[in-house]
């Protein structure tokens, strides 16, 4: 169950780097591709976790749904994910034992943590909020560790 977990942290990571290629503005043709190509890996390996057992399956359905309802699945990196992803469950069917009533609970904080993060980026909540909203969400402090 460990390797799960693991490869779990691989998907956000690659998500995460694939979501701050399509932000940047700069030099965005030249990253363009390096952004697809993480787009159809992190899209193949969720597409797997979906697979492997129905508790994954509802998160990251859960988590998918949200990011649609508020929006966030706007560029090319993230939609070219949903491919891998379709073509899997289709092949392999969906697994067993799926909670739908906890997809909507995570579909519902994945809507709200995207609420939030806007409200932090518009300023519309309280600037230590925003700091740390700000923080969490940022991959720069993750690299800068690794120095």
């Amino acid at each position: 169950m460990i390797q799960y977990f693991i490869l779990s942290l691989i998907v956000g990571l690659f998500t995460k780097f694939s979501d701050d290629i399509a932000d940047i503005k700069k030099h965005k043709e030249r990253l363009r591709s390096l952004g697809v190509v993480l787009g159809i890996v992190y899209g193949t390996l969720t597409g797997l976790l979906m697979l492997v057992d129905a508790r994954f399956f509802v998160l990251i359905i859960g988590i998918i749904l949200g990011n649609i309802f508020s929006k966030k699945i706007d560029d090319i990196n993230h939609q070219i994910a949903f491919l891998p992803i379709i073509f899997l469950l289709m092949f392999a069917g969906l697994p067993f034992g799926i909670n739908w009533a906890l997809a909507v609970i995570f579909a519902l904080a994945a809507f709200g943590d995207e609420a939030l993060n806007r409200m932090s980026e518009s300023k519309k909540i309280g600037k230590r909020m925003s700091k740390e909203i700000a923080f969490i969400g940022n991959t720069d402090w993750c690299l800068k560790s690794l120095q």
